[in-house]
């Protein structure tokens, strides 16, 4: 079954491009579908050629090889070609051919003459040829090499068409050939095309229409070999040999865990773990209905993602934690500086490979934490590292411009030091400034926090901890309260309590709370002028302090016409709201 996007490569054959780069994992894949594209040329009424074109392979260890159209699987070694086996061999091969050399001088006549019983496929040695070779980039550093393809595909380029198309799981193009190569991504199965594949693995049991589709869903985003292994492992690793989608997401996890640029993130935090934050809260939900298949369905676009700027410890990287628990889906953390590599092309080759398994575990969260940190020097990289990561930048940026099924969540504490492009919109949704908490925020936090710890306080010492945590952060509330958790034990030790108990007294309190020293205190004219800063330009995740007095006021507040003959609503109906 031939792949849909598949016709992209049709239409460069029949415009004649000579250099074709095709990234692809799926080698064998990619020549299957090769073969039906020509059947395709073959039975097209405007093709001058009566035999469809030859498919050629080259591979270092097998050399040059004649592919049987009918089953190019089947390896057949009488279909090699002799005496060609190193790559500038094949390439003068495929000048030969191009230039019209004569019947004596064709390497083909070694085949024709070895098998007396010619079929079509070995003896017809006119016509059009592909050729098809894996991993030529290694190759492109060879000064030869890369004569031969300038010469094959400039000075004799109105000869005899034979396209060479190189397929390789990395793009690694040289100066000197980037203008005659093609780029063409060999796609991925469909959800569709996944459906109709993976059929014969569901057929020995019973699915409902539910669990298809959600092993369908898992199945998006791998390579039909990753597909087939995960299908096997899951069905081997339940006694019933049933298939779940639960199975083929840890293979993803796997993935993760061996490329080395990503890390798996387990959540520890649940949104019932994230202290006031109520705007933020009523985005998050509507982030869970916008990946609904009912939203999808509708033409809701599946979510970007976020920035989340503010103070340090105000819960933005948790956030992300607390989103992905709260979707159900897998969190990965980018690690940049895994992608930076000292060689040459290293960098490239490393974002390319972390952001394409990104999209294989999708839908998923990828998680950009303290990003002035890891890019914020793009603007200098001329400079310093050889526009390395402004490269690196522009593979992100890219990224960022796709439907790939990714909610990318950045979180920064400087956002003076971002590129502006990062976060336009189109590539992130919208842009979150995490403050101090509030009063309101601080009792919340307090109470889960003391909660956590098994903490007993009554109102008065809650109202304490609420008036003493004044300008502190959610993660400085938290360690406060841990803080108070040892003064309590401490304190029962010293007066050789023989029944310890976890109820906490004002000396406790006031202990741990005047022994943190906050990030008020060390950055107050930064926070303030970062206030100033963000003030009209990012969405604050919480309510302020005069939302939240109009919001207890609000049912005590008359209306002009609450009264009035044509209104429809009471009193009594207003005060329960």
């Amino acid at each position: 079954m031939s792949r849909k996007k598949t016709t992209e490569l049709l239409n460069l054959l029949r415009a004649k491009d000579p250099l074709i780069y095709v990234e692809t994992y799926e080698e064998d894949e990619f020549v299957v579908d090769l073969c039906d594209i020509v059947s395709k040329m073959h039975s097209d009424p405007n093709n001058k050629y009566n035999v469809p074109p030859r498919i050629f392979t080259y591979t270092r260890t097998t050399g040059l090889y004649s592919i049987n159209l009918s089953n190019p699987l089947q390896f057949d070694p009488s279909m090699v070609v002799e005496d060609i086996h190193t790559v500038n061999q094949a390439l003068e091969y495929i000048r030969g051919i191009q230039c019209g050399l004569t019947k004596t001088e064709d390497p083909l006549k070694q085949i024709l003459n070895k098998n007396n019983n010619q079929d079509q496929n070995k003896a017809d040695i006119k016509g059009p040829a592909i050729f098809v070779f894996k991993d030529l980039h290694m190759y492109m550093s060879d000064k030869d090499v890369i004569r031969f393809l300038r010469d094959c595909k400039e000075r004799y380029f109105n000869n005899n068409y034979c396209p060479i198309i190189v397929t390789s799981p990395v793009v690694d193009i040289p100066v000197e050939l980037e203008k005659l190569f093609t780029y063409w991504s060999y796609p991925l199965m469909d959800k569709d095309e996944i459906a109709e594949s993976i059929n014969c693995y569901l057929n020995g049991c019973f699915y409902t229409k539910e669990e298809k589709r959600d092993i369908v869903t898992a199945c998006c985003g791998l390579t039909s070999r990753e597909i087939l292994k995960a299908l096997m492992h899951s069905a081997a690793s339940n006694k019933e040999k049933q298939i779940r989608a639960e199975d083929i997401y840890n293979e993803k996890i796997q993935m993760v865990k061996k490329s080395g640029c990503i890390d798996y993130i387990e959540p520890h935090y649940n949104i019932n773990d994230l202290g006031g934050c109520d705007n933020f809260k009523k985005w998050m939900k509507k982030v869970k209905e916008a990946t609904s298949p009912e939203a999808r369905a509708f033409g809701i676009p599946f979510p970007k993602g976020a920035m989340l700027v503010g103070v340090p410890g105000t819960s933005k990287s948790a956030s992300a934690e607390i989103l992905a628990s709260y979707l159900k889906i897998p969190l990965l953390s980018l690690q940049m500086s895994k992608i930076m590599g000292s060689f040459v092309g290293q960098s490239e080759r490393a974002i390319a490979n972390a952001l394409r398994i990104a999209k294989a575990v999708s839908p998923c969260i990828l998680l950009l934490d303290e990003a002035e940190k890891s890019i914020g020097g793009v603007q200098s990289s001329n400079g310093s590292d050889s526009g390395t990561l402004s490269r690196v930048m522009a593979s992100l940026l890219n990224f960022l411009q796709e439907d790939s099924n990714v909610i990318v969540m950045m979180t920064s504490n400087d956002v003076s030091q971002l590129p502006p492009e990062l976060t336009r919109s189109g590539r992130i949704d919208t842009q979150w400034m995490f403050d101090l908490p509030n009063t309101s925020e601080r009792k919340e936090i307090a109470n889960i926090y003391l909660d956590k710890n098994g903490l007993i306080a009554d109102r008065e010492i809650l109202n304490l901890i609420v008036d003493k945590t004044e300008n502190f952060t959610g993660a400085e509330i938290k360690s406060a309260i841990k803080d108070m958790l040892i003064n309590a034990y401490y304190r029962q030790k010293d007066h050789d309590t023989s029944d310890i108990n976890k109820i906490l007294t004002v000396s406790d309190v006031n202990s741990a709370v005047d022994n943190t020293v906050t990030v008020w205190k060390s950055s107050k004219e930064k926070i303030e002028a970062f206030r100033h800063f963000a003030k009209d330009r990012y969405l604050n995740a919480s309510k302020t302090e005069e939302e939240l007095k109009k919001e207890r006021l609000a049912p005590f507040t008359r209306s002009p016409g609450l009264h009035s003959r044509t209104s429809p609503l009471k009193t009594s109906t207003i005060f329960k709201l």
